[in-house]
Parts: C-alpha cells; structure tokens; sequence
C-alpha cells in the first residue's frame, strides 16, 4: 500500500478535531460499511475493525482500512474464537464461544454464510 502524505488514523483525526458533525460522520461511517461489505464480498473478514485502523485522507477524506493481522477468510461455521483487540472487545464475547454476528444498517448479516 502506497504511503498517503496528510493522512491520519480516524482516532487522531477525531481527537484533534474534538467532533464531527453529523454529516461528517454519516459520510465516514457509510465508507467503513461500504469497505466491510466489499470485503466479507471478496471473502475476508477483518476481525480487529477500530478508528486506530482506519486511516483517513485529510484533504479528500477517503478511508483505508489497515492492519489485516487479524484478518482471516470467511467460513461456513460460526467463528467461536476472538481475534483483535481485546481492551475494545464487548466483555460477554471474551467469556462465551458463539455464532458471532453484525448487525449492517439496520439488518442482521450472519458473515458466516450459513
């Protein structure tokens, strides 16, 4: 991947910019649903998706995600274990094994592709 010049991950980008307006935000998040539905397409899961990994374009505000370590191909079974970040990770997933699932604009998608 190709080195962007000001760019900055989405974590500083919201620090230093202490808010976004709401449509700042709508535009960004639809770009991140945008890059997981294309990816889950193309039959990658990225498993550790956080603002640290999403690196933004500060002049065109186009998103990249990065840091694939995590990343893993998508299976018929249901993922039972975690992967990523687990200081960022919903509690009730670090202790249970289960069919993980996301819920994409309004509708549940079962990336497991049962």
């Amino acid at each position: 991947m190709e080195r962007l010049s000001g760019a900055q991950d989405l974590f500083d980008y919201i620090t230093e910019k202490r808010r976004l307006d709401e449509r700042e935000a709508r535009v960004l998040m639809s770009q991140v649903i945008d890059t997981v539905i294309q990816l889950h397409e193309a039959g990658v899961v990225h498993r550790d998706i956080k603002d640290e990994n999403i690196v933004i374009d500060v002049d065109t505000k186009q998103l990249r995600l990065v840091d694939f370590g995590s990343a893993t191909l998508v299976r018929r079974r249901p993922f039972t274990d975690f992967d990523g970040t687990t200081s960022l990770a919903a509690q009730f997933s670090l202790h249970r094994k289960q069919d993980f699932r996301v819920e994409i604009l309004g509708r549940k998608k079962n990336l497991n592709l049962e």
